[in-house]
């Protein structure tokens, strides 16, 4: 198998992500280390959902997969454009510093830190070179697999991937477009969908899953780094052993990255939980325009992974709002935190009406 192709995909999404993050949120990227990476991928995921929708539910026979992978070509290559030039803006007035200042490890830290990233490159390694069989596959890589080819046929979500047989648009399924997220990968850089699905996708979303968990331990544990990385390797031992049930959402991390229930449930809902967490942590309760905009484009990211995922992000919404209530918060903050649904409940009322 040619591994350079794959390696590509990673590279891609890990540099795009990590670039746009950088660009455009440069204040929650420096919070943590690699934060900018799940900032980009927020980005990456919500500019795909708004992308792949409107094609979806206008497709024609001209009009579909081979739509959706020049315009959000384009427009990630634009995005990723417009980003360097603010990052480097930043860097010309030493606003910024690209690499961070080095930091010395004590014995203890060092410990931990090996610990952890041993753990970690074992499940990597597990992740890519040993087979988990999972029914859903037969669906959701099959739906990848069916337009990931460069051919003529384009249609999405329209042929049962059981029988191939003309069935329509079957929107239960084509509102949470993760699938066809992998197969933009598949065909822009020539490889098979099921590559993609069981190999790039946990190289890709495992880490930046710990990288998400690395920011919360910073904010519980502030600058004291042993605790944080004992924090992490206690994470990841947990991950290794959490087949208490099929469903846990770290079983679904090791064994099930390529399914956006994955996404949903290890990087949507831990990160829009770091969110509100630095939230709470200022003395007043207020709603940065940086955190605002960030927290829309995780709402409509989890709309890519799960139609239940707007439902989930729609109940974490209203308990930050009840929360605005409790911190006594101005009225437009208040107006602020309600505001956010609004992309949930589009997405619902969609449902329902499609």
């Amino acid at each position: 198998m040619n591994i350079i192709s794959p390696i590509l995909i990673c590279i891609s999404i890990w540099f795009a992500s990590f670039v746009i993050g950088r660009g455009f949120f440069p204040s929650i990227s420096k919070k943590a280390s690699f934060l900018a990476l799940v900032c980009g991928l927020m980005v990456l995921w919500a500019l795909f959902f708004v992308t792949a929708i409107p094609v979806i539910i206008f497709q024609s026979e001209t009009i579909g997969m081979n739509v959706i992978t020049i315009v959000y070509g384009v427009l990630t290559v634009l995005t990723i454009l417009v980003s360097l030039g603010l990052l480097v803006k930043r860097i010309a007035k030493k606003e910024d510093k690209l690499i961070p200042p080095p930091f010395v490890l004590d014995i203890h830290e060092i410990l931990y830190l090996t610990l952890f990233l041993g753990i970690v490159a074992f499940q990597l390694y597990k992740a890519v070179f040993f087979a988990y069989a999972d029914g859903d596959d037969a669906y959701y890589v099959a739906i990848s697999q069916s337009v990931s080819g460069k051919g003529d046929f384009n249609s999405l979500y329209t042929n049962d991937p059981y029988t191939g047989f003309y069935i329509g648009t079957a929107y239960r399924y084509a509102l949470a477009p993760f699938p066809i997220w992998i197969a933009f990968f598949a065909r822009v850089f020539s490889v098979n969908a099921a590559t993609v699905a069981h190999i790039c996708m946990p190289v890709t979303l495992i880490p930046i899953t710990y990288v998400i968990y690395n920011a919360i331990a910073v904010k519980l544990f502030a600058d004291n780094r042993a605790k944080r990385y004992m924090f992490m390797c206690l994470i990841s031992v947990f991950v290794m052993f959490s087949r208490y049930s099929l469903y846990s959402a770290e079983v679904f991390l090791l064994t099930r990255t390529r399914q956006g229930k994955e996404a949903l449930a290890n990087i949507i809902v831990p990160f829009i939980i770091y969110i509100f967490l630095d939230m709470a942590k200022e003395e007043e309760y207020k709603i940065s325009m940086k955190n605002y905009i960030m927290i829309i484009l995780i709402a409509i990211s989890a709309g890519l992974t799960s139609v239940f995922g707007n439902l989930l992000v729609l109940i974490a919404l209203f308990a930050n709002f009840i929360y605005s209530f409790l911190r006594h918060a101005p009225l437009k903050e208040k107006i602020k935190a309600a505001s956010l649904a609004a992309p949930g409940l589009v997405m619902l009322l969609l449902f329902v009406v499609l």
